[in-house]
């Protein structure tokens, strides 16, 4: 009897993961989509704006993700809170979110506004640098709603509530379809204003995302009487330096995973347009798949701050292991495709008329192969750094991010891709060597954590 009560109890936390997790996925999908979309539009400008469009997005996504590492810390807490029954607790968490979301931004898109003469000082062409800068240029003023954005999704998420989010985004995506057809190529009576008109396609999505997800938390029955924007004004600087102890390590982690993959599209960029234009196009399809273990990452912390305020800690290992065996499987089934289809995927970005379109087919076919070896390793990194951020452990994880992301993936991609003459073949080897190793040291310290005393 009790062996089929505990299968009952797995089969149960299986369930519940895949009903908040999918969601979750799906609404990361919708968010990468927006990316995807611009580059597919900016592909048929040609491989030379793929290039300065890969070199601005490396810039601000590093940034960028830094940011969502932290706000991360928001649904984290607010689980807890909600598992202890401290409706209060949760609210202001979610106002300092937004405190935060607005105290990152700024000062990001600031930076961007730089982008051109960093760029520059890394030994980037003129014409790919001017390029980039273009997109830049329009893209940071969606920076500051994209995080607010972000942080209200986090305190929604915290009560197992997807559905809102996930309309917003996927009423989003036909919103910059049309926006990047006109404003790109100058249809529908507008300037043709290709990369500039790419990044500002993407701003004003994300504007009226923002605004979507405000007036839905201020209008709808489940959220208004929570009355989350009251005193918004009032600082609370016990739960806003709460939120950048835990997300700080959280940020930085994902710096270090994002960073890495600029600084290989960096390398990608001395080694010339083509292998760059290539290599955008696989990490965009890497990162599209990459959305789904992220999804089951962020139900994870969830479900596991909900266990941990209740202090099950039975629950824990359940939401933990359930959670890891769910994104193994679901990220096999995604590198499938990669391996079989790979020049397919590739060409769906590129234009067949252009004069150097096979040679990134090829070169793109040959990075995606290897991308699909590291899907499974991927998603167990990002999935075990989920639950680990459930168990409010934030600072290990960082520094196996610093060993396993720059020491291993990053030294070993320069000196096979430079010193043993693989190329851009050598730089995505040197991205799934990294990541495996991350994968593993997490799974360590997650096994240590949920079968000692900590939880």
């Amino acid at each position: 009897m009790e062996k089929f009560k505990t299968k009952a109890l797995w089969k149960q936390e299986i369930q519940a993961t895949l009903k908040l997790g999918l969601p979750m996925a799906l609404t990361q999908l919708g968010v990468i989509a927006l990316n995807t979309i611009d580059l597919m539009f900016i592909g048929r400008l040609g491989p030379e704006a793929l290039a300065a469009s890969a070199l601005g997005h490396s810039l601000w996504v590093a940034l960028f993700l830094f940011s969502v590492g932290v706000l991360t810390a928001v649904p984290a807490l607010a689980s807890r809170a909600i598992g202890a029954h401290k409706p209060r607790t949760v609210r202001r968490i979610a106002r300092q979110g937004i405190w935060i979301s607005i105290g990152l931004g700024v000062p990001i898109s600031g930076l961007l506004s730089f982008g051109e003469p960093i760029l520059l000082g890394f030994n980037q062409t003129v014409e790919n640098a001017e390029g980039a800068m273009a997109y830049l240029s329009t893209l940071l003023w969606g920076v500051v709603p994209a995080l607010i954005f972000i942080s209200l999704r986090g305190y929604i998420a915290s009560y197992a509530i997807v559905r809102p989010v996930l309309i917003i985004t996927f009423f989003a995506i036909p919103l910059n379809i049309i926006l990047d057809y006109a404003l790109i190529f100058g249809h529908f009576g507008f300037p043709r204003l290709e990369l500039w008109g790419a990044g500002l396609a993407t701003s004003i999505v994300h504007v009226c995302s923002c605004i979507a997800l405000v007036l839905y938390l201020i209008y709808s029955r489940k959220f208004r009487r929570k009355a989350v924007f009251a005193r918004l004004w009032r600082p609370d600087w016990q739960h806003f330096f709460e939120i950048l102890k835990l997300g700080f390590p959280i940020g930085c982690l994902l710096l270090l995973e994002t960073g890495l993959f600029s600084a290989m599209a960096l390398l990608m960029g001395q080694l010339g347009t083509i292998e760059l234009a290539a290599h955008q196009v696989t990490l965009q399809v890497a990162s599209i798949t990459f959305m789904v273990p992220l999804g089951i990452s962020q139900a994870a912390t969830i479900r596991v701050g909900h266990a941990i305020g209740r202090k099950e800690h039975v629950s824990v290992r359940r939401a933990a292991y359930s959670s890891l065996a769910l994104g193994a499987l679901l990220m096999g089934c995604l590198a499938l495709p990669m391996i079989f289809w790979p020049e397919g995927i590739v060409s769906l970005f590129l234009s067949p008329d252009h004069v150097d379109t096979a040679l990134v087919v090829m070169l793109g076919t040959t990075y995606l192969f290897i991308a699909a070896l590291f899907q499974v390793s991927d998603g167990i990194q990002v999935i075990s750094g989920g639950i680990l951020r459930g168990l409010k452990d934030t600072k290990v994880p960082m520094y196996y991010g610093i060993f396993g992301y720059w020491i291993i993936g990053f030294t070993g991609g320069y000196y096979l891709a430079f010193e043993a003459g693989f190329s851009g073949v050598g730089i995505w080897l040197g991205l799934l060597i990294g990541l495996s190793c991350t994968a593993v040291l997490n799974v360590l310290r997650l096994y240590k954590l949920i079968h000692g005393s900590k939880i």
